[in-house]
């Protein structure tokens, strides 16, 4: 009976939800509001208003943020997306954490080739063929822009979101208490 009870426990304990102290999870939800995709082949270039079968204007995405505090000074900060177009998901840990500048602006070097910046007022997740940009501009709304591609195409595209959970604040001094 004690194997049992023990074996449980054990299983309990190494179960990534349990091992976690806290879960804080947030959602921007943006419209589409304006897309462009440009291209060069052959000396030629072209101009596209997006994918086949990708995203239109007025269409909607998510971007999903979930903080998970492991234990005292280790978290992970992971982002997720829905988007047609690009497949957008990324994450830091307290590892990855560079600075928190005087701005209240906080920086994560990630594999050492981009970085992500986070603050109560913009953002810029940065990975190798896209980056995610955006600012804040009235109380819980926000712009983003998203670029994407590589070589010989570009894709642009802008987003509005409105209505944002004011979780942001909350993670943000979560993380900023991790780096005293």
């Amino acid at each position: 009976m004690i194997r049992i009870i023990y074996a449980l426990s054990l299983m309990l304990l190494l179960t990534p939800n349990v091992m976690a102290r806290e879960v804080i999870n947030f959602s921007f939800t943006c419209k589409v509001l304006d897309q462009q995709m440009l291209e060069v082949m052959d000396g030629k270039s072209s101009r596209y208003s997006g994918y086949t079968d990708g995203s239109k204007i007025g269409d909607t995405f998510k971007l999903d943020f979930e903080y998970t505090e492991l234990y005292q000074e280790a978290y992970i900060l992971s982002f997720e997306s829905d988007h047609k177009d690009v497949s957008l998901n990324s994450f830091v840990e307290n590892s990855n954490f560079t600075e928190l500048d005087d701005s209240g602006n906080y920086s994560w070097n990630v594999f050492g080739v981009y970085g992500h910046n986070l603050s109560e007022n913009s953002l810029r997740i940065a990975h190798v063929d896209w980056e995610l940009t955006g600012r804040r501009y009235y109380k819980n709304d926000w712009n983003l822009l998203l670029r994407s591609g590589m070589y010989d195409q570009i894709f642009i595209q802008t987003a509005n979101c409105m209505n944002v959970p004011d979780k942001l604040g909350i993670i943000l001094e979560k993380i900023k208490a991790n780096h005293k």
